[in-house]
């Protein structure tokens, strides 16, 4: 469960601005790192890797060719986590940069942690 426990100021990135983005990366890996070691349930969101993701290449409505290209990766994706060994936590699964706020004062926040799972910290 989240809460809001304060607000933060800041406007999202401008993408056309990389200094920005940068910010937003660091906001990111912030909140990962932080979220190492955060104990997970047994929702299948939080089983690396994904058992959900051939389920859903089957059921979601998308073009051939990008079908094909994520079952052709998927594997490859899993085996580079494992070969690297990659750490595996707790993650933000959707971060647009919408979801993040860049203040004046450097103090940048990511927000709106509707998808989490557990997935390779990159």
């Amino acid at each position: 469960m989240l809460a809001l426990l304060r607000h933060t100021p800041g406007t999202p990135p401008d993408p056309s601005v990389p200094s920005q983005v940068h910010r937003a990366g660091q906001a990111l890996a912030r909140a990962h790192n932080a979220l190492r070691d955060y104990p997970t349930g047994s929702d299948p969101h939080y089983r690396w890797p994904w058992e959900w993701v051939d389920r859903l290449l089957d059921t979601i409505a998308m073009p051939e060719h990008v079908n094909s290209a994520a079952r052709r990766v998927w594997p490859e994706l899993v085996r580079t986590v494992a070969d690297h060994q990659l750490s595996v936590s707790v993650i933000h699964g959707d971060p647009g940069l919408r979801g993040f706020l860049i203040a004046d004062d450097n103090r940048d926040a990511l927000v709106d942690w509707v998808t989490t799972m557990r997935g390779p910290l990159l």
